[in-house]
Parts: C-alpha cells; structure tokens; sequence
C-alpha cells in the first residue's frame, strides 16, 4: 500500500468526524487504519493524535496499533542516521527499516556501521525516534499487550540501522525475557551488528546461527 497523500489523509480525518456526528462508534480497527496512514506518510506526530483520540474514545489498542507506530518510530531513526551517514560521505541515504505490514514486521535492509565496522552513538533525530519507540514499547506492555518477535526485531533492526548495536542486544534480551523465540531475522538482524558484538549469546543458550538454533 503506498503513502496516503496529505490530502487523502485530511479526507480521512473528515470521515472520522462524519462517522461520529451520525451516532457510529469508531472501532478499534477504525483508529489503527488511519494511524497507520499517517505512519506511512510519515506524519508520526499526528500518528500520535489519533492513538490518544482512540484511548479517549474508550476504545483498547491492539497489537497492530503499536507495531504500525513502532514501524513508523523505527523508519524514522534508520532513516536519519543514514541521511546524517550520508551527509559525512556524500552518498545518497540507503533508507530506513520500514516496510512490513500492520504486524510490525521488519525488513532486513539494517546495514552494520559503516565506520569501519565500529558502532557510532545515533544522532539525535535518530535517538529520539528510538526513545519514542522504546516509550511506545513500554505502554503496549503496560496495556497488557504482548509484543511478538516481529515487534522486537522491527526495533533491533532500527537499533541496528541507527549505529546503536548494544541497544540491539539489549532487546534481544527483552525478547528472551518475554519466553519469545528469535528467528532467522532476529539472528540476521544481530549478525549485521558487525559481527557478534560482545559475546551475544543466543535465546536458546549459545552462541549459534541458522534460525533461531543455538
């Protein structure tokens, strides 16, 4: 699904307003369609307006409610980090870590620190777009919303992309600490730190690769 455009979006919010001047409740799914248009269009800000209308309507977010925001947080950081890449080489910025669908799914296009292969601190676009991403983390866990892998890797792979690898394996250990499983994309995703950063050790218990086999 592309980007809605600012226009289609402005339509959307009228259509919402319309639903609720005839008496019709907006839905959980309601919401989540047109928060997630706004992530897409890259608007996270109003993205976070229409969470807050939802809570104040009564109605609960759900799993793909904050996947698609922290999708949205996540291709933020990873994008401003390689447009700051990009400025110190003068190459054209790789993009971010988006894609994947209302699940939160990350892609694997996470590159490893290009400085010579040494992590470098996330400028500060970058780290306040991952900060709001951990906060959204943490009020889905607080709303009894159980993240899933995907909702893990989407962010590692942004920590990963934003040049702050120990991040990465920080939430690899929240992974593990939730009794989630890592797959092929959680160990890619670490793999591209720089290789094993720090003695990682696995979710079953040892260093290993493949999918998700210690």
């Amino acid at each position: 699904m592309p980007p809605l455009q600012a226009g289609q979006l402005a339509a959307a919010e009228t259509v919402l307003g319309d639903m609720a001047a005839a008496g019709v409740r907006p839905t959980c799914v309601t919401f989540t369609t047109l928060l997630d248009g706004h992530v897409r269009a890259g608007d996270m800000a109003a993205a976070r307006r229409v969470l807050q209308a939802m809570v104040a309507a009564g109605e609960a977010p759900n799993a793909i409610t904050y996947n698609s925001l922290l999708r949205g947080y996540a291709t933020a950081a990873a994008t401003a980090a390689a447009t700051v890449a990009a400025t110190r080489t003068g190459a054209a910025p790789s993009g971010g870590t988006g894609g994947g669908g209302g699940s939160g799914g990350a892609t694997e296009g996470a590159d490893a620190p290009a400085s010579g292969g040494v992590a470098v601190a996330a400028p500060a676009p970058a780290a306040s777009s991952l900060a709001s991403a951990l906060e959204v983390l943490g009020e889905m866990q607080a709303r009894g919303v159980a993240p899933a892998t995907d909702t893990f890797n989407t962010l590692m792979a942004a920590a990963v992309g934003a040049g702050e690898p120990q991040l990465a394996l920080d939430l690899q250990q929240r992974l593990k600490a939730a009794g989630l499983r890592a797959d092929a994309l959680t160990y890619t995703t670490l793999i591209k730190v720089g290789g094993w950063v720090g003695g990682w050790v696995g979710v079953e218990g040892g260093k290993g690769g493949g999918e998700g086999g210690a």
